[in-house]
């Protein structure tokens, strides 16, 4: 598989992951607003959600982190792209969980206040976001592999 077709499903991905969190989020925004009568219920998972989502967010970033280092090493640049691609799934699903949890949260029950979680959470996710130059800083790419991945995604 060529450079350019791995960056592209990376973004791809990125953009289908943030999309569907969004629109879920439309959705639960738009159940928490019908004048239906329902219970909320305190299910008690709000005093962890806090933990969770920062946990989760600090885990991507360990994780993300251990694996540039080992892609790194790798010698061709399609590899390091291929590995790069993988690094980024795990990355940006492990900051998903929280913020999806955070949406079932106020689907379950009804606060509004886990809103501002998952605004964090998309701000962690939108941090995350795969890039060219994030890709050449964190697998130490040299000038003959940089010039090998510009004239390839060109």
């Amino acid at each position: 598989m060529g450079i350019k077709t791995t960056f592209s499903q990376i973004n791809i991905i990125f953009l289908a992951l943030a999309g569907g969190q969004i629109m879920f989020a439309a959705v639960v925004l738009w159940i928490n607003n019908q004048p239906t009568q329902r219970e909320a219920v305190d299910t008690g998972l709000g005093l962890a959600l806090p933990i969770v989502m920062l946990s989760a967010i600090g885990i991507a970033y360990w994780i993300y982190q251990q694996r540039a280092v080992q892609g790194a090493k790798l010698q061709a640049v399609s590899d390091k792209m291929a590995h790069y691609r993988i690094s980024n799934i795990i990355r940006l699903a492990l900051v998903e969980g929280p913020n999806l949890l955070a949406m079932v949260l106020v689907l379950i029950e009804g606060h509004m206040s886990y809103l501002i979680y998952f605004a964090g959470g998309m701000l962690a996710f939108l941090f995350f976001r795969p890039t060219v130059d994030k890709f050449i800083n964190d697998y130490q790419l040299s000038a003959s592999e940089q010039a090998e991945l510009r004239s390839a995604l060109s």
